[in-house]
Parts: structure tokens; sequence; C-alpha cells
């Protein structure tokens, strides 16, 4: 469970950071550069975010990962593209380079415990210069990328607690951390999936063009007040002057043409209100449906007429294997491999179910056959020592560190 967890956590932040390079490419090279960026510039910087996550994740020091980033920083510039891409490339390989000494250094993924504000914020810039400046590609990509890392943030940010959880109880056996885990991600899949319908309805919808006929409602609502006032002064002004009717007839004509204007105005702001109740109602539908779905997955099958048999009933036991360890510190090589091959097992005690009545055999066919792990080597040799009375040799300690 804890590797395949790693793995995800790893996926989702190479598939945030990648996203927000492309934005932050684009603006660079529209802004700066003053050119339409290249047009495999996405898969190039997805190669390159990928060598930078294996690289940080298998080189050995420093010193391996600074020449791997310096070579791919080096090949932008031999490649087909142009000048101005492979510069933004290499930037943001340095980037990645900085990146990688920090991971090699504290050997995990940092946990996310804030909103990624500065990411937003830098979201939101480019998306006001590309409207100001009618760059339909950076408002495009300004609108969609950042929805997309606010979805993939949430997904980041559950699976840092998902992992926080499992680090916790690592020393614990009897919990059902699969049947936990998917539970908690069936949860976390039906809020992602009401977010996107959500946005997807949006867009359908026209909801940002209905949001701005509502903004010039409300400022005509202002603006209808602001009339009234100068409407009631100039009837208090007339009173206590004389003027001519064409000036009265005419002051008319322009407050009614003022006033229509505000009306239409009001009156065009009120689809955004129906647009949106519109989409809560059908959030609510799909909402209500997921909801019966998960119960419906989670409540327990039992049909009329169906025999039931009480079984045996087993408890399962938590224990500590920290206490375990420290009882049974033998310096002998024979408890020495019969520790090392304990702690292999336990390895994998969120995958199956480990007790006292398996037997080694049982666990080795049963990590097998459900293509978990092959521990039918370390297998082997536990057997043969433990009840074959073999010597326990250095080849046979070396096994277990494979």
């Amino acid at each position: 469970m804890r590797p395949k967890l790693e793995y995800f956590r790893m996926g989702l932040r190479l598939l945030y950071e990648w996203l927000f390079s492309i934005l932050l490419a684009y603006f660079f090279l529209i802004i700066f550069v003053k050119k339409t960026p290249f047009q495999f510039i996405e898969l190039i910087l997805l190669g390159v975010y990928l060598v930078s996550y294996l690289t940080r994740r298998k080189a050995p020091n420093n010193f391996v990962a600074f020449l791997i980033h310096i070579v791919c920083g080096t090949a932008m510039f031999f490649l087909p593209i142009p000048r101005g891409d492979a510069i933004v490339i290499a930037m943001i390989i340095f980037y990645q380079l900085w990146e990688s000494f920090i991971y090699i250094r504290t050997g995990k993924l940092l946990i996310l415990n804030d909103v990624p504000w500065p990411t937003l914020l830098i979201s939101i810039i480019i998306y006001a210069y590309g409207y100001f400046t009618h760059s339909s590609l950076l408002t495009t990509w300004a609108y969609y990328i950042p929805i997309m890392l606010i979805v993939i943030y949430f997904l980041i940010i559950y699976l840092d607690g998902m992992n926080k959880y499992v680090e916790s109880t690592r020393d614990v056996t009897g919990l059902p951390i699969s049947r936990i885990v998917k539970t908690n991600s069936l949860i976390v899949f039906v809020i992602l999936a009401l977010l996107i319908t959500g946005i997807l309805l949006g867009n359908w919808l026209d909801l940002d063009a209905a949001l701005y006929k509502l903004g010039r409602g409300i400022l005509s609502v202002i603006g209808m007040i602001v009339l009234v006032i100068r409407i009631i002064g100039r009837i208090i002004y007339s009173i206590f002057h004389t003027e001519s009717n064409e000036e009265i007839l005419s002051e008319e004509n322009e407050f009614g043409d003022i006033a229509g204007l505000y009306a239409r105005q009001i009156r065009d702001s009120s689809e955004f209100v129906f647009k949106l109740i519109a989409v809560i109602f059908v959030i609510y539908i799909l909402y209500k449906f997921l909801s019966w779905f998960i119960r419906l997955l989670m409540k327990k099958r039992q049909i009329n007429g169906d025999i039931i048999e009480k079984a045996d009933m087993r408890i399962r036991s938590i224990v500590n294997y920290n206490s375990i360890n420290k009882n049974n510190t033998g310096s002998s090589r024979e408890e020495k491999l019969r520790k090392l091959y304990r702690e292999s097992i336990i390895f994998y005690r969120y995958d199956i179910r480990l007790s006292q009545n398996k037997t080694p055999q049982e666990i080795e066919k049963e990590l097998y056959d459900m293509e978990i792990a092959d521990v039918r080597e370390i297998t082997d040799i536990y057997r043969d020592v433990r009840y074959g009375g073999e010597n326990v040799t250095k080849e046979m300690l070396r096994a277990f560190k494979k």
C-alpha cells in the first residue's frame, strides 16, 4: 500500500508542476520573447519533468542529479526548437535541479500545508494580461489550467493526509487499511465529481458572460438610484427657476433614454440567477444519486431466504512490532535472519491479513497470487534455517536486502 501511495503522490505533484510550467512558459514567450510557443513545448516539458523526477528518485547524490540536469538543459539548445523556447525550458530545468537537491536531502516529498496562493495569484495575473491584450492563447490556458490545478491540489492534500495516517500506524497490524483507503477515496471522488460537474455546467451555460451581465446590472441599479436623485433635484430646481419647454423636453428624453438603458441591463442580469439555480439543481440531483450509490455499495448484501450460518469469530490481534523488536535483539546470525524475515513480511501487513495461524508458505502463496510481491526466495531460506537446521551464511542475509 505504501509504495503505491508514494507513486500516486509523486505523480500528482509531477502533473501539478508540469501544468503550471506550461502556463509560465506561455506567459514568458508571449510577453518577453514576443512569439508563439513551439507547438510541441508541452511534450518537451513533460519529458523534462519525467527525467527530473526519475533522477531525484534514483540518483545516489546531488552530483549525479546535477550532471543529469545539466545534460538535459544543454540538450535543449541542440534540439530543432527556437532559441527563446530553449532558454525558457532551460530555466525550468534549473528550477527542477533545485527541487531535486531538496528531495535527495530529505528523502521524501514535502507535505502541502497551505493553499497555493502564489500559483493562483500568478494564474490570475496571466489571465488578466491575456484579457487586456486580447491574447486568446493566454486567456484560454489561464482559465483551464488553474481549474485543473485546484482539482489536483485537492487530490494531493488527500493523499498527503492518507500517507500521514499510514505512517502513524505503520507499527500496528490488524487494521483494515485497504478498506479505509477505498472508502475515503470513493468519498473524495464524489466531491471532485460534484466540483467538476459544476465547472462543466458553468462553462456550458456560459456563466462567465452571465456573471459579467450581473455586474453591469448591479452598476445599473446604482446608476438608477443616482438618476432618481438627479430627477428629484431637477424637479426642485425647476420650481424656483423658469425654463423653456424645449429644455425641459430635452432633459426628459435624456432621463428616459438613460433609465431605459439601465432597465435593460438590470433585466439582462437576471440571466445569471436563473443559470445559477439550474447549476445548483443539477449538482443537488447528482449529489443525491451518488450518495445513494455509495450507500448501496457499502451496504451488506442479504437476500430474503438465505441460510445464514454463524461462523467462528476471529479476534484480529493488534500488535506493536516495536516492542517485539526490542525484546528480540539477538546477536546470532539465526536470530538476525529471523528478524529480517519478520520485517520483510510485516512490510506487506496493509496488503494482506497477517496472523499467527498462517504458515510462511501460505503467506508466500497469497502474496504471489495477488501479484503483490515474490517472497519465495526468502521464504525458502527462512524455512531451511528454521526447520531444516541449516547454518546461516552471508549469502542468505544478502538475499533479504535485494
